[in-house]
C-alpha cells in the first residue's frame, strides 16, 4: 500500500488497520484477507492485538510496510506484558477461531478529544484491560464495543435517529445499521455519580499499578485500598457457599447500583474468572467494592447496609466456601498499608 496513516499514541494494531482500511474505503476483513496468504487461516485482530501469535503478525506486518519486529514492539504483549493475564476477553472461542475474542472498549469522551486534536480517534491498548472501567482523565465509564463501532453517545444518538447520515464521528465510529452499545447508569444524581467514578478512577490506577509493579518485586496486585477492593472484586467471584447457583457478589448487590432484575438474568454458578466478565459487570462488581472500602459519605449514598466495614468482612467470610476463605484470609494479611480510616 502506498500510504499507510501513522499508528497514534498506545493505539491497538487492530484500530490501526481499521483506520488503515477506512482511508482506502475499504472494509476491514477485505483488507485482512487480502493481507493473509490463500492458504492461511483468517487473521483474527485478537492475537495481532495480543501479540502472542507471530503467524499473525506477519501478513499484518508486510500489509503495513513495517518489520514483524516493529509490529510486535506495539503488542499487548510488549507494551504491558505484567497484564496480559488482566486483558479483558470472552469466556469461549467462536468457531474457526484459535482463541476468545478480546472485549474492546473506550471512553466515547476521549474519542472526542481525540479527534478535536488530531483529527481522528483511535482505540487505546490501556482500554482492554479488565480493572479498567472508568476513564481516569474524564472519569466516566467506558463504553463496550468492538473496532468500528463506539461513538460518542451524542453521536450515537444522531446515528439512531438518522440512519442514513454517513458522517462518522471518528474513525471508528458507529455504523449507522449497527447497535449501539451502551449502558444507561445507575440512577442517581450526576454530581454522586461523579464523586464514585472518581474514586473508582483511583483505584483502578492503582490496581493496574500494583500489576505493574508485581513484575519487578513479590506481592499482591495494588496498593492501600486498590489492593483491598481488588480482593473484594476477586471474593465476589466466588461461589456463594448458601447458594451455588450463584457468585457471592449477589449478596452485596445494592439497588443503587445494579438492577435486580439484570442480576437476576446474569445469575451463575461460581468461581468466573474476573477479565472473563462484560464491561457492565466488572464495573458494577468495582463500583460495589469501592463503595464497602469507601467512606461512611460514600456508603451512605449507595450502600444499603451502612453498618460497619467490619461486620460486611464478617458476611463475606461466611459466604464464601472454605478454600476461598482460606484465600481471603492469606490476602488480607497483606492489608496493612490501609489506613483505618478508609475502611
Amino acid at each position: 500500500m502506498p500510504i499507510i496513516p501513522p499508528m497514534e499514541r498506545d493505539e491497538l494494531i487492530s484500530s490501526w488497520l481499521d483506520r488503515t482500511a477506512r482511508f482506502y474505503d475499504r472494509p476491514l476483513q477485505a483488507l485482512l484477507l487480502g493481507a493473509a496468504p490463500r492458504s492461511a487461516k483468517p487473521i483474527e485482530l485478537s492475537e495481532v492485538d495480543l501479540g502472542t501469535a507471530k503467524g499473525a503478525l506477519r501478513p499484518v506486518a508486510a500489509l503495513l510496510g513495517i518489520s514483524i519486529e516493529h509490529l510486535a514492539a506495539h503488542t499487548i504483549a510488549a507494551a504491558y506484558s505484567w497484564g496480559l493475564h488482566l486483558v479483558a476477553r470472552g469466556t469461549f472461542v467462536p468457531d474457526g477461531h484459535r482463541s476468545p475474542r478480546l472485549r474492546y472498549a473506550a471512553c466515547p469522551h476521549c474519542l472526542e478529544r481525540q479527534r478535536a486534536d488530531r483529527g481522528i480517534s483511535w482505540l487505546t491498548r490501556a482500554w482492554i484491560l479488565a480493572p479498567r472501567t472508568v476513564c481516569s482523565i474524564h472519569h466516566v465509564p467506558l463504553v463496550e464495543g468492538h473496532v468500528g463501532s463506539i461513538s460518542h453517545p451524542i453521536w450515537s444518538d444522531f446515528l439512531r435517529r438518522h440512519r442514513h447520515s454517513n458522517r462518522a464521528v471518528c474513525a471508528i465510529a458507529q455504523a449507522p445499521s449497527a447497535p449501539v452499545t451502551s449502558w444507561a447508569g445507575p440512577p442517581f444524581a450526576d454530581n454522586e455519580a461523579a464523586g464514585l467514578h472518581r474514586q473508582m478512577a483511583t483505584i483502578q490506577d492503582g490496581i493496574l499499578a500494583g500489576a505493574a509493579q508485581e513484575t519487578r518485586r513479590r506481592g499482591t496486585v495494588g496498593e492501600g485500598r486498590a489492593r483491598v477492593t481488588y480482593d473484594l472484586v476477586w471474593a465476589f467471584t466466588r461461589a456463594d457457599r448458601h447458594y451455588p447457583d450463584r457468585l457471592v457478589y449477589e449478596a452485596f448487590a445494592s439497588d443503587l447500583l445494579d438492577s435486580p432484575w439484570h442480576v437476576a438474568q446474569r445469575r451463575r454458578p461460581g468461581p468466573v474468572d474476573f477479565p472473563t466478565l462484560s464491561l457492565h459487570e466488572r464495573h458494577v462488581l468495582l463500583a460495589t467494592a469501592t463503595v464497602l472500602t469507601g467512606p461512611q459519605s460514600l456508603r451512605r449514598q449507595f450502600c444499603q447496609s451502612t453498618g460497619p466495614w467490619q461486620a460486611d468482612l464478617a458476611t463475606l467470610h461466611r459466604r464464601l466456601k472454605d478454600d476461598d476463605r482460606a484465600e481471603l484470609a492469606g490476602r488480607q494479611r497483606k492489608w496493612n498499608k490501609v489506613p483505618e480510616s478508609t475502611i
